[in-house]
């Protein structure tokens, strides 16, 4: 948490509640995770928006640390399809948190499949 008090930017906060609303958007990307795992659907846009919403307060670098810090490593390929869509991470991406090499980190095809349709629309 000290991390990303530290990198924490958003110019309209007022609290320390606002800044606990942020870090908890993370629980949110979690659990949409874990629901696609599940049942294999996903509202891939609203996915996409939390990462983005949480990547700007907290730096892509350090929302990228902090998202792997939270989610399973069941869900590492799922995260990281979303992270390499926004261009927020790449295989040269060394992320401490996750207990294998960001690289041998395989994409989620399904995921890809869904986000290339968003690319050309």
């Amino acid at each position: 948490m000290n991390v990303a008090m530290k990198v924490y930017d958003n110019p309209s906060c007022r609290s320390v509640q606002e800044f606990q609303d942020d870090l908890d958007r993370s629980s949110l990307i979690k659990k949409h995770i874990k629901k696609y795992l599940f049942t294999k659907k996903i509202k891939e846009r609203l996915l996409l928006n939390h990462i983005i919403i949480f990547c700007n307060v907290f730096t892509p670098v350090t929302g990228t640390r902090l998202l792997f810090s939270v989610v399973g490593n069941q869900m590492y390929p799922v995260l990281k399809t979303f992270l390499v869509f926004l261009n927020y991470a790449d295989d040269a991406t060394v992320v401490p948190e996750c207990e294998t090499s960001f690289k041998n980190i395989p994409l989620d095809n399904n995921i890809h499949k869904l986000l290339q349709n968003i690319k050309e629309t």
